[in-house]
C-alpha cells in the first residue's frame, strides 16, 4: 500500500494529458447527469474495481505463476499478461477514448501495483491492487467531470 499514493499522483496527470490528447476520440460530449448518477457511481465506484482486480489482475497473474512455479519472470509475464487484457477490454467495451486514457493507463499502473505489492503475498497485492483500482476510478469520475466541463455537457 505504501506505493498508491505515488502510484495515483502519477496516474492521474497521466489520465488527464491523455484524455485531453485523445479527447477527438470521444464518441460524444460527456453527459455528466449519466456519469454522475447512482446507476453508474456505484457499479463503478464498488463492484467494477473487486470484480475486475479479481477476474483480471489477481487470477491471470496468479495463474502465471503457478504455471511458471513462482518464478520472477512468471510474475512479469503476469502482470503483463493482465496489463494488456485490462487494456484490451477497455478498448473492445468502451471504444478508443476508453481504452486508451482508462484502459491504457490502469492496465500499466494496476499491474504495476500488483508486482510490487505481491512480494508480500497474494492477499496484499490483491488487496493494494482493489484500492488502487478504487481510487483511481473516483480520480476517474473527477476527470470525467473536467472533460465534462472542459469539453462540452450534453
Amino acid at each position: 500500500m505504501k506505493y498508491l499514493p505515488i502510484i495515483l499522483v502519477l496516474e492521474y496527470p497521466a489520465i488527464l494529458v491523455l484524455g485531453l490528447l485523445f479527447q477527438g476520440l470521444l464518441q460524444a460530449p460527456v453527459n455528466l447527469d449519466k456519469f454522475l448518477g447512482t446507476r453508474f457511481l456505484l457499479p463503478m465506484l464498488l463492484v467494477m474495481p473487486f470484480m475486475e482486480t479479481a477476474i483480471i489482475h489477481s487470477a491471470l497473474t496468479e495463474l502465471a505463476l503457478k504455471l511458471g512455479r513462482g518464478s520472477r519472470v512468471a510474475l512479469y509475464v503476469g502482470v503483463s499478461l493482465s496489463g494488456l487484457v485490462f487494456f484490451a477490454l477497455h478498448l473492445l467495451m468502451n471504444g478508443a477514448f476508453n481504452g486508451l486514457v482508462y484502459g491504457l493507463t490502469g492496465g500499466i499502473t494496476l499491474s504495476i501495483m500488483y508486482a510490487l505489492a505481491r512480494r508480500e503475498g497474494a492477499q496484499r497485492a490483491f488487496f493494494a491492487t482493489w484500492m488502487l483500482h478504487l481510487c483511481s476510478n473516483a480520480f476517474a469520475v473527477l476527470s470525467m467531470a473536467f472533460y465534462g466541463m472542459a469539453l462540452g455537457v450534453r
